[in-house]
């Protein structure tokens, strides 16, 4: 008898748990769907305030020189994704001016910075969205002139490795912080900086002004 109701007790259990999970599954599902349905509504909005559409080449090809089309010379990966990571002091790109690009068939597309302007392929298909600027001119100004400061003050405070200043990207300080995976990991985790620069790094991330320009990049407000 006790191993019977130890079974029934052991079963009803398992049930509660399945019954449990697939409640926490739902509640997930829902939440889910109700983010995604923000997400997209956001992108609705931003499509709407772009006034303006602009036609674009996004084919793979580099700039044209007279009749002949160049391929570019910048290593890419072999799916043409990515571009291929060179070393830092690599000097086989070119740069061009202005004038230049215009020259070898690129094409200059006027932006005040502010307006929304969507940016469409030859099929009418949105491949990329300048998304502009807040209407709150003189708020935004604001934000972005405290930005400044604190990324001034933290860069004179922040204490750096030579990796960090001399990378990939440029020759720039710049530092990584936040959530990452990649790179070998076997799980998720936070990037880590010593208790130093941890404090620079928390003091950016909790500031008002740092915090708007972050929602606006996620599309989360204004």
């Amino acid at each position: 008898m006790i191993g019977k109701k130890a079974a029934r007790d052991k079963a009803r259990s398992k049930a509660h748990r399945k019954s449990a999970r697939r409640a926490a599954e739902k509640e997930s599902s829902v939440q889910q769907s109700a983010t995604e349905r923000r997400v997209k509504d956001v992108a609705r909005k931003r499509y709407a305030q772009c006034t303006k559409a602009v036609e674009v080449d996004i084919s793979m090809q580099g700039p044209r020189t007279g009749s002949r089309t160049e391929k570019t010379a910048s290593p890419v990966a072999a799916t043409a994704f990515v571009g291929r990571r060179q070393p830092s002091d690599w000097d086989g790109g070119l740069i061009l001016t202005k004038d230049d690009a215009i020259k070898h068939g690129l094409r200059y597309i006027a932006w005040d910075g502010c307006e929304p302007k969507a940016l469409l392929d030859k099929a009418g298909k949105i491949c990329a969205v300048l998304v502009g600027s807040p209407k709150d001119k003189v708020g935004w100004a604001q934000v972005n002139d405290q930005a400044q400061s604190l990324f001034d003050q933290a860069r004179s405070e922040f204490k750096l490795d030579p990796k960090q200043t001399t990378h990939r990207r440029g020759s720039y300080p710049a530092v990584a912080a936040g959530i990452s995976y990649g790179g070998g990991q076997t799980r998720v985790s936070n990037l880590s900086h010593s208790d130093h620069n941890e404090g620079i790094v928390s003091r950016l991330l909790q500031h008002p002004a740092i915090k708007r320009l972050a929602g606006f990049g996620d599309g989360e407000h204004d």
